[in-house]
């Protein structure tokens, strides 16, 4: 919370004391009565034009503490070894001209500004940010990133200074672009992969399945196999037109982000075994550097090292997952001479 106040500097003694808000009051109604009682107020004028008045430039502050000293001098307040200080955020103004920076934690507008309590404004945990997983925050556009954060609420001009929330917290922009890249794209894609490959598995289940009990012929059973993949197919496509069932039928948002490092290890477990499988050529070639590339930045992420890995890995997840689909279509549309460790 941002804070702009007329504090009491004590010689010898830590911190400020903040002036009785009777007697700040006190001053701006006498001055409303009376503008000839403590005519330097005049001086502070509304300089951005929202309604209020700013104390931004160095003759309003100057304006403001002279004004300040002289109503404490008429109320007989005991200014012995005390000083008038006018503080706007974590600036300390001795004079309009003259201010230090007031030691502060990173988080905080100023040390000195009003929070709330713990229980104040407390939503329910359904409402946090990440409740309905990862995209809550790391999207395109998204407000907690992209938002703008008041750094200042005027500078000697009496305009805001604003900052977006991915520089206060210490991120760049590609930093937060990538992260929208891929918790609103890639994940996505690698989910619907995942149901492909599922869809595509059910197929070939089916069809094993048929030739196992041995009264359908080969042709017969592949057919079937088909059948039941493009039923599925169907399904995936009805159940996604209408909003949410498709999440409420199997997963939401937040269990696949809760569990994407088990995602990615089954993906990466199948990949293996396809790599295993395969004869020599561009497919297995393919899939051992997809292998290397998931396997190195997935221990650099383990090891929070390089911000840049979480999407490499994510990225190589979801070739491998695609080039499973890839490979159990082969499986699915060819002959049983075709069903290589599956037969």
């Amino acid at each position: 919370m941002h804070s702009a106040w007329v504090g009491i500097e004590e010689q010898g003694k830590p911190g400020l004391n903040q002036l009785f808000m009777k007697d700040f009051y006190g001053m701006w109604l006498a001055h409303k009565k009376d503008p000839s009682k403590y005519p330097e107020l005049a001086r502070i004028r509304d300089d951005n034009g929202d309604g209020m008045i700013e104390v931004n430039r160095p003759e309003e502050i100057d304006a403001l503490l002279a004004a300040t000293a002289a109503h404490l001098k008429a109320t007989a307040f005991p200014m012995n070894a005390r000083r008038l200080v006018y503080v706007s955020d974590d600036r300390k103004y001795t004079s309009g001209a003259a201010f230090e920076v007031l030691p502060m934690e990173p988080h905080e507008a100023s040390p000195y500004a009003s929070v709330y309590k713990y229980s104040h404004n407390v939503l329910p945990a359904r409402a946090a940010l990440g409740a309905k997983g990862c995209t809550d925050c790391h999207a395109y556009q998204s407000v907690f990133f992209e938002g703008r954060n008041l750094q200042r609420p005027f500078d000697e001009n009496g305009a805001s200074v604003w900052l977006a929330n991915h520089e206060v917290i210490g991120l760049s922009k590609i930093q937060v672009r990538l992260g929208a890249l891929r918790e609103a794209t890639l994940k996505p894609a690698l989910h619907f992969v995942l149901c492909l490959l599922a869809l595509v598995g059910a197929g070939i289940a089916v069809r094993i399945l048929l030739r196992r009990l041995g009264s359908f012929p080969a042709a017969k059973a592949r057919r079937a196999g088909w059948v039941a993949a493009g039923l599925g197919l169907l399904a995936l496509a009805a159940s996604a037109w209408s909003p949410r069932l498709l999440s409420y039928m199997t997963f939401d948002r937040f269990t696949l982000d809760a569990n994407h490092f088990w995602i990615s290890l089954v993906v990466l477990a199948g990949a293996a075994l396809l790599a295993i499988s395969l004869s020599p050529g561009v497919r297995k070639s393919t899939l051992m550097w997809a292998l290397i590339v998931a396997a190195l930045t997935g221990a650099l992420m383990i090891g929070g090292i390089w911000w840049l890995s979480y999407t490499l890995f994510d990225t190589a997840v979801l070739l491998l997952a695609a080039l499973l689909v890839l490979e159990s279509a082969r499986i699915l549309i060819k002959g049983d001479e075709n069903l290589g460790f599956l037969r």
